[in-house]
């Protein structure tokens, strides 16, 4: 079990922190990104956050890990984000077709890895995110950053996910929160979660 949150505001992102780290803290991600979703500063370590780590920025996106598959020990290789070209993704949840996908898009990741959160970026950046969201089985909330246009997603099929109209998400809920959509691939900014677009077909049996 792990966990995907973000905020506009530096308090409002450690409260959820806080609140997400009972679902993972073997290791933990955080990226600052600016008014234009650029990258201010971003890393990944080993146990829980350090809040006097966290520069300022304008949106904070994070995730934090409880490993679900072989690699139980922490290795940063195999720790949120996983990356393939200019495409990050933090995900919660189980993907359950890793070998048939491996097999029909002939992916890389997932032979270096073994972990099933590794072949998401790599179908992202060959079919792009809406389709590869369809085309994944199992459970997921993903939070997908493209590096090179600065794009910001989040979606969701079976596992949890909550949000608010200020901007912030959360894999646990948290008051004032709404269930994100089901099926739905949004587009992350400062302006807000806009959840109104990019509907997909999901192939999850379960939730998480």
């Amino acid at each position: 079990m792990c966990a995907i949150f973000g905020s506009k505001d530096k308090e409002t992102f450690i409260k959820l922190y806080n609140l997400n780290k009972q679902r993972g803290i073997s290791a933990h991600h955080v990226r600052v990104l600016n008014s234009k979703n650029r990258e201010v500063g971003s890393w990944t370590m080993e146990g829980q956050m350090n809040d006097a780590r966290l520069p300022d920025g304008i949106y904070y996106i994070g995730h934090c890990q409880a490993p679900t598959t072989e690699n139980q020990k922490y290795n940063k290789d195999t720790t949120h984000p996983f990356v393939y070209q200019n495409y990050e993704i933090c995900h919660n949840g189980i993907i359950t077709n890793v070998k048939p996908l491996v097999k029909s898009y002939k992916l890389e990741n997932f032979k270096k890895y073994k972990v099933d959160s590794s072949i998401i970026p790599e179908l992202c950046y060959e079919i792009g995110p809406r389709a590869a969201c369809e085309v994944l089985e199992g459970t997921f909330s993903l939070l997908i950053y493209n590096t090179k246009t600065y794009e910001l997603f989040l979606a969701r099929s079976g596992s949890t996910l909550f949000y608010n109209d200020q901007g912030d998400f959360s894999s646990t809920e948290f008051e004032g929160s709404k269930e994100f959509p089901e099926g739905k691939l949004a587009s992350v900014s400062v302006d807000g979660i806009d959840t109104e677009n990019a509907h997909f077909e999901t192939h999850s049996p379960f939730f998480i």
